[in-house]
């Protein structure tokens, strides 16, 4: 994936999907579009990156952690060892007792190979260094990652929606349609 601009300056757009995306929503609270990812990506003005369940790269079609780690120069052999690592946790996503069982046998078997969030965050700004901004939406606080305006996915929808958070994209796909533009960082809470 190449880096895209508006005059030369992109926003990165990390998503976590569980409990953040309408793939997986949250129980109680409004989630991401999936729609939406999709539509902001197809612009000039926004990098949609895939932190957390790496299913998200299939469903929204956005780069991921072996993406990251390939254009960081990390060696394809660990980036297939990733990308093994990434199937394992995608088969086993929705099945907890596989997953406590692949767990008790290799209770660290990414220890070392797979970065944190945090670390995936912390990649991307190396990899994308000046950006316009950078945006993290996960249903995990992330706000003391250096440098990254975190929302949780409902804040983020309500941004969207009142145009804090503003992005050239229509997202007319799910029946919302509006003006987004270049994306304007908040003032400081």
């Amino acid at each position: 994936m190449s880096l895209r601009s508006v005059r030369g300056m992109t926003t990165i757009l990390a998503v976590d999907r569980d409990d953040t995306v309408d793939v997986n929503p949250p129980a109680d609270r409004e989630a991401v579009p999936l729609a939406w990812l999709r539509a902001f990506d197809d612009g000039d003005a926004v990098e949609v990156w895939a932190i957390g369940n790496q299913r998200l790269r299939y469903e929204a079609g956005v780069p991921g952690v072996p993406e990251l780690l390939a254009e960081l120069g990390v060696s394809r052999v660990r980036s297939r060892i990733l990308a093994g690592m990434m199937r394992i946790e995608w088969h086993l996503h929705g099945y907890p007792g596989l997953r406590t069982m692949f767990a008790a046998t290799a209770p660290r078997v990414d220890s070392g190979m797979m970065p944190t969030r945090d670390e995936r965050l912390r990649l991307l700004t190396d990899l994308r260094d000046g950006a316009a901004a950078y945006v993290v939406v996960d249903d995990v606080d992330r706000s003391h990652v250096d440098g990254w305006t975190h929302y949780y996915p409902w804040e983020f929808v309500e941004a969207v929606r009142d145009g804090t958070v503003v992005f050239d994209v229509d997202v007319g796909a799910d029946g919302w349609s509006g003006d987004i533009r270049r994306f304007r960082r908040p003032t400081q809470r």
